[in-house]
């Protein structure tokens, strides 16, 4: 059963429909589907409790599908809890914060399931017989096309309807500007004078003027008034636009049929007068190794195929290949770097399921298509936490580091942070790195006091990822005189390390005699890589 989502089938009626099953934080984090429609909350639909029911006019029909889906919002700004220095950390709070991890987590394994599948077995990606909707035009000759695009090839010859540029020649002009009409080809053009098409190159040219074509009549100078058509098909337009039997040998000019004007494989066995081709009528090296017949080469039949040899003299011979024929045939092969072989056209099987091989000796990769190492995926993935208990300082007026003990608590596998007792300063590698602290506070004396704190980066580029705070701790009299009341600060921060960072947390009291102790007990700070 689905953690994200579920369905019901409608009854032509307004509901309710239950979603009891789904959990979710908010109602916003909803969204109703239709048969795949998305719906509008109020214009379409109401929510109480786990029912949805639809308005007047919005009745799902019969046998609709209707999909109540959780999309729990994902960025920063949409936390659904905010942890504030200073306030009651409760159960709820906490709860919430989980489930929004934990909701976000189903709906991405969920919809990780709706893109397309790629099949070994038919070596493409297919759509398991449904459709592809909304698809956007073509970019390449690679791209995939929807329909509209093969209709309009089919009417048109082209991708859309034909540009078209239409005027009446009152003035004997012969140049005209083709406005947007960009990239054109003189080919790819129809000109027509009052319905006479012109020759492109001969009777007219184009030119590009930024976006724009400029169209020129050449040696032309049309009567007033001439109606011009031009009409861009972008493509060359096929024989199948000519009538059957409109091009009689009287309408072809003569020397009209030139060698250019024939196509490849026109001239066919049956078009040949017998003995036409002539020794004298084959040029020099015209025969090739494509042109040797595939059948019946030589006469008689051999005992096992054998390869045709030229030898280093030029004749033609065929024969068993000997060892001396292939030198070193194996070696180079092996020798042979693999990048030294073309593109693979498959999949690349590395063994047979049961005995199977690794490749070793992979560099990092660097773009998203690339291969990745062991050693860069568990860098991606293996995260490390830190608990230092007990942080203590006597504060002055001047900012110093917390003095901070080593590690009580770690998970560290592959040591990618430290704490130096010696300057109070954690070490951090690259990273995304959550923080945590709190202080516990007392005066020294019996005066009230301010306490000032803030975590910075050691050196470098001297980030500050806490600014400064202030707190003011108050004595309290009591029976036997002055008492310090205890006080504590909360704080947390996310440090983005993109090479490793040295973090370290500097206190100081106010200036005057009142001077701030933090103390061991109850004190603590906390380090975890969360990327």
């Amino acid at each position: 059963m689905a953690d994200s989502y579920v369905t019901q089938t409608g009854d032509g009626t307004e509901g309710p429909f239950s979603f009891s099953a789904l959990d979710y934080l908010s109602v916003d984090h909803l969204v109703i589907k239709v048969d795949g429609t998305e719906k509008t909350l109020t214009t379409h639909y109401t929510i109480s409790g786990t029912d949805v029911t639809f308005t007047s006019g919005n009745f799902p029909a019969a046998d609709a599908v209707i999909k109540i889906q959780r999309d729990t919002p994902r960025t920063k700004a949409t936390r659904v809890v905010d942890f504030a220095d200073g306030a009651v950390l409760t159960e709820a709070d906490l709860d919430n914060a989980h489930l929004q991890n934990l909701y976000i987590a189903q709906e991405s394994f969920e919809t990780s399931g709706a893109v397309l599948i790629y099949d070994d077995s038919l070596a493409a990606y297919t759509a398991d017989s449904k459709e592809i909707k909304v698809l956007a035009d073509p970019t390449t000759d690679a791209s995939a096309v929807n329909r509209k695009y093969v209709t309009d090839v089919a009417s048109f010859g082209v991708p859309g309807v034909p540009q078209q540029f239409n005027t009446t020649i009152t003035d004997a002009s012969t140049q005209f500007t083709l406005t947007d009409w960009d990239g054109v080809s003189q080919n790819m053009i129809v000109v027509a004078l009052d319905g006479v098409v012109q020759i492109p190159g001969t009777d007219f040219s184009v030119a590009a003027d930024g976006t724009d074509t400029v169209l020129t009549l050449v040696g032309i100078t049309p009567p007033n008034p001439t109606i011009l058509n031009v009409q861009n098909f972008g493509v060359a337009k096929s024989s199948s636009t000519l009538s059957a039997n409109s091009v009689t040998t009287a309408t072809i000019v003569d020397t009209a049929v030139t060698t250019a004007k024939l196509g490849d494989d026109s001239v066919t066995t049956g078009k040949l007068a017998d003995d036409a081709v002539t020794q004298a009528k084959i040029a020099d090296d015209a025969v090739d190794f494509a042109r040797l017949k595939d059948t019946d080469f030589i006469p008689g039949t051999l005992a096992n195929a054998q390869p045709l040899m030229i030898a280093t003299d030029g004749d033609l011979s065929y024969r068993n290949l000997v060892v001396a024929d292939v030198t070193d045939f194996n070696s180079t092969l092996n020798a042979r770097a693999i990048s030294g072989f073309g593109a693979a056209t498959g999949n690349v099987i590395m063994g047979d399921g049961s005995t199977n091989y690794k490749i070793t000796n992979l560099d990092a990769p660097t773009s998203a298509m690339d291969a990745a190492r062991k050693a860069y995926v568990d860098g991606k993935i293996v995260a490390a936490c830190a608990v230092i208990h007990g942080p203590s300082k006597t504060c002055s007026t001047s900012y110093a580091n917390l003095n901070l003990p080593a590690f009580q608590t770690e998970y560290d596998p592959d040591g990618v942070i430290s704490v130096s007792t010696t300057d109070d300063r954690v070490t951090l590698t690259t990273g995304v790195w959550r923080m945590d602290g709190h202080l516990c506070l007392e005066p020294a004396d019996s005066t009230d006091c301010t306490f000032y704190y803030k975590v910075i980066e050691h050196g470098g580029g001297a980030a500050t990822w806490v600014p400064e705070t202030i707190v003011t701790v108050e004595e309290i009299g009591g029976l036997g005189g002055p008492v310090g009341r205890q006080e504590s600060v909360h704080f947390s921060a996310v440090i983005d390390a993109t090479s490793a960072v040295e973090v370290k947390v500097q206190v100081k009291s106010s200036s005057g005699a009142a001077i701030t102790r933090v103390e061991a007990d109850g004190s603590c700070i906390t380090f975890q890589r969360i990327v």
